[in-house]
């Protein structure tokens, strides 16, 4: 909805992906004025939901997908889990972070640039690299252009705070 009140996308929304095989959760989304894109990447899994990627849409001003009706596909449908997606704006395109689950209490922070076009232009790389529970991620962006990046992770405890910076380089 715009500021003046009027829908920007046909009532009702639009869906990222049109792939009925598959199933799409926990959403992460980021606007950029700039262009009018409109970023959502999720966690896509299968009709079992025993395995997950990562997948992502773009959309134009006025709501049309701009990476094929399915999206793109940043991480196939497998093992590990993909959970705890979240998408910050930086630059021409977004960073995706990512928690990714190998087993419990094996979890690491990942994350990647993505390009305009929907493909990774920077990494994907280590957010956090040291095994543990990792939960309740949050993002956002400084006001240097840094992403700032918040979790509750397990490795000492029952869950300390983490953060870690990421330049957008």
């Amino acid at each position: 909805v715009l500021s003046n009140g009027v829908e920007a996308f046909p009532h009702n929304g639009v869906v990222g992906s049109t792939n009925s095989a598959q199933i799409r959760v926990d959403p992460s989304v980021t606007y950029d004025a700039s262009s009018g894109s409109t970023y959502l990447f999720w966690t896509e899994q299968n009709p079992g939901q025993s395995q997950c990627g990562l997948s992502g849409q773009r959309f134009d001003a006025a709501g049309n997908r701009q990476w094929t009706d399915h999206g793109t596909t940043l991480i196939p449908v497998g093992s590990p889990e993909i959970r705890q997606v979240k998408t910050l704006l930086s630059g021409a395109g977004v960073f995706a972070f990512w928690t990714h689950i190998p087993g419990f209490g094996n979890d690491t922070l990942h994350g990647a640039h993505v390009d305009t076009m929907g493909a990774f232009d920077i990494g994907p790389f280590d957010v956090s690299s040291t095994s543990s529970v990792k939960s309740r991620l949050d993002a956002d962006t400084g006001t240097t252009g840094q992403m700032i990046l918040a979790w509750s992770d397990q490795r000492v405890d029952g869950g300390d705070i983490l953060a870690q910076n990421v330049n957008p380089d």
